[in-house]
């Protein structure tokens, strides 16, 4: 008995640690962040802030969208809405953030009923759930929103702590921003983006691979990867009375190099590796360039609806939607 007591009493002061731990860091960085005024509302980025307050602020069942900017350009919510019977929260934004960033934000908002899809874009690996994405992203989307930051691992803490001053650099040189693409003002104050997209911007891809990038064969899957951050995920969202599924991000087909064999073996590696349902043909989602807006993964409005459109199908094959009006 004697060492039961003595196991709970260590265990509990670890708790303890951790959690003094992380008071203490967050209010470093609050001091660091709070001694300046927010700047960064105008920048895409921040519309983070507005996803998170629709997440946290949406009780009746939803489906969560979770992902990089693919998902910001390529699902057309309100339409997914009126078609599912679901509130629709689509938290995607930036690749730039990362796979783990956007992932953590949900966590404590998934509840019963809930359906999580997870769009992240092509060549995910394990560890892309070890650390944050572009840090200096991360705290100008956050800003002064403190609230955000204790969604951030503990482990992951000190990325954010070891920014503080550039960060604060960043602050105190920052330019408005009042237009464009990438500016706060392509989102209404839901964070749904309503910028004017009509058709692509002609990117003149195949002259400019360097910078549009492309998707391969080889670099879609690590055979080797153990993917237990999304195994834990995949438990915590059934235990919630939810439901988890990967769907395909959208892809111009001009940018991917392979072939459909490693398409679906990229499909059935995660499905194996985590036992979440990948409810989507990812070939389907590789679009020709004209439903492409200004990136490979970015679709331009008819590229969005026809993605949501392809979105709802996969759903709807699949069994997944319950009491749709």
């Amino acid at each position: 008995m004697e060492i039961f007591k003595n196991k709970g009493f260590i265990l509990l002061t670890k708790i303890m640690v951790v959690i003094l731990l992380g008071s203490l860091l967050v209010g470093i960085i609050s001091i660091a962040i709070l001694s300046s005024p927010a700047k960064f509302s105008d920048t895409y980025q921040s519309v983070i802030q507005r996803k998170y307050d629709l997440l946290k602020n949406t009780d009746d069942k939803k489906i969560i969208i979770v992902g990089g900017s693919n998902a910001a350009f390529g699902i057309v919510d309100e339409y997914l809405e009126e078609e599912t019977g679901y509130s629709v929260v689509n938290m995607g934004l930036h690749a730039g953030f990362g796979a783990l960033f956007p992932t953590e934000l949900v966590k404590d908002y998934i509840n019963e009923e809930d359906i999580v899809l997870l769009a992240y874009e092509y060549e995910l690996s394990s560890s892309s759930f070890e650390k944050l994405g572009d840090i200096d992203l991360i705290m100008s989307g956050i800003d002064n929103a403190l609230e955000i930051y204790k969604k951030i691992p503990l482990r992951n803490i000190p990325e954010i702590l070891g920014n503080l001053f550039d960060f604060a650099k960043s602050k105190a040189t920052k330019v408005e921003l009042t237009s464009g693409t990438y500016s706060s003002n392509s989102f209404d104050e839901a964070g749904r983006m309503v910028l004017e997209r009509k058709t692509n911007t002609m990117m003149d891809y195949k002259s400019n691979l360097e910078l549009y990038k492309e998707v391969t064969s080889e670099s879609l899957y690590a055979a080797e990867d153990d993917y237990e951050y999304l195994v834990d995920l995949r438990v915590l969202v059934e235990k919630r009375g939810a439901e988890i599924y990967f769907v395909a991000p959208v892809l111009m087909e001009d940018a991917y190099v392979g072939t459909e064999e490693a398409l679906l073996a990229y499909q059935e590696g995660l499905m194996k590796k985590t036992g979440i349902e990948y409810i989507s043909n990812a070939k389907e989602y590789m679009f020709p360039s004209e439903y492409i807006y200004d990136t490979i993964y970015h679709c331009n409005e008819m590229g969005a609806q026809k993605r949501t459109e392809l979105l709802l199908s996969d759903l709807q094959s699949h069994g997944i939607l319950k009491n749709v009006y």
